[in-house]
């Protein structure tokens, strides 16, 4: 996600639609109906007529990481300009830490897959975390859903 944090009144962050010069990732869990249980939540999934309501709420959005601001800087080593090697070093951290969430994730699977999810133009950051919260759960809720989001 490219989006700017802003902070939320009350503490914590929320993102808007401003352009952050850093990537960053992290995770969403989405509640699907309120306390519903598990039993009543598949019935009424697949069910064309509902008996309890099952809107999608975002409880916790965590940003696990952030990348460098980019363009990354560059700095004169001899008589070549290159990437300043502590902002790279920063930078493959960061990527480190992305590739060993995935992996994590991915390791407790059956099936070794994600399913990547880019909204259009004119979306919140809750519109696509909600598209793919939907398709994921009516996919069976198999591999890791992944919603980059940008500010549209």
């Amino acid at each position: 996600m490219d989006r700017l944090p802003e902070e939320r009144r009350g503490g914590g962050y929320e993102y808007g639609y401003l352009r952050s010069p850093s990537l960053s990732f992290g995770r969403c869990v989405v509640e699907i109906g309120k306390q519903v249980p598990w039993p009543e939540l598949v019935q009424n999934s697949l069910s064309a007529r509902r008996t309890v309501s099952l809107p999608l709420t975002i409880r916790e959005t965590a940003e696990l990481g952030r990348f460098p601001d980019t363009p990354i800087p560059l700095v004169l080593q001899g008589n070549q300009m290159i990437p300043d090697p502590a902002i790279m070093a920063k930078k493959d951290q960061v990527s480190k830490q992305l590739s060993n969430e995935i992996s994590r994730r991915l390791a407790v699977l059956p099936d070794k897959e994600a399913f990547v999810f880019i909204h259009g133009y004119n979306n919140t950051f809750e519109d696509p975390i909600y598209v793919m919260a939907d398709l994921w759960h009516f996919m069976g809720r198999k591999g890791i859903p992944i919603v980059y989001s940008w500010p549209a």
